[in-house]
Order: C-alpha cells, then structure tokens, then sequence
C-alpha cells in the first residue's frame, strides 16, 4: 500500500535529505502510527514518536487535510491506498556558538 507524504520543517536540514513523496507500507490497515514509526527508522534523528505518543519534534500530522487531533482514532487511523499525509515537524534551534 502506498501513501503519499509531505514533510515540512521549521528548520532546513544542511545534508540536504531527500523527503520521499511516497511512503510503501508493508500491509493494508496500517495506521498513522506505523507511518510515524517507518519515518523514524528511515529518519532517526527526528523524535517524531515516543512510546506509542507524539514525539517532541512532530507538530501536526494531516491525513487528507484533517488533523490528527480531530480523527476520531488519532495516530491510530488506519490509512488506505493513495491517503495523503502531512507530517508537520518543528524542532527548537539549538544556540551556536
């Protein structure tokens, strides 16, 4: 099952990470959360969940222009073939010096 993603950022990465537009989930009936997790693993620097739960660097996840906080399961939502997801994430600046 294939579902397309959008990450966007509050900060731009410097390696210049390539965002996939398509995500392959492994089975139908995934859900929200197992997106979360399959973007973790390709992405490990980013805390997008924890335990189950939002992680501190994710903000908003939208499948098909709805938030997460209005789906009725949350990250738990299973997903269908061609859904859209869009992954808001925000990470605080750390100070340079």
């Amino acid at each position: 099952m294939k579902v397309t993603v959008k990450l966007t950022s509050n900060l731009i990465s410097s390696g210049g990470v390539a965002i996939p537009a398509q995500i392959e989930l492994e089975k139908d009936g995934s859900t929200v959360l197992d997106l979360l997790q399959k973007l973790n693993e390709r992405f490990p620097h980013l805390k997008l969940i924890n335990n189950g739960e939002m992680g501190e660097d994710l903000r908003y996840v939208y499948v098909n222009g709805v938030d997460h906080f209005s789906l009725k399961e949350g990250l738990k939502t299973k997903l269908k073939e061609s859904d859209e997801v869009h992954v808001e994430i925000f990470m605080e600046p750390l100070a340079g010096g």
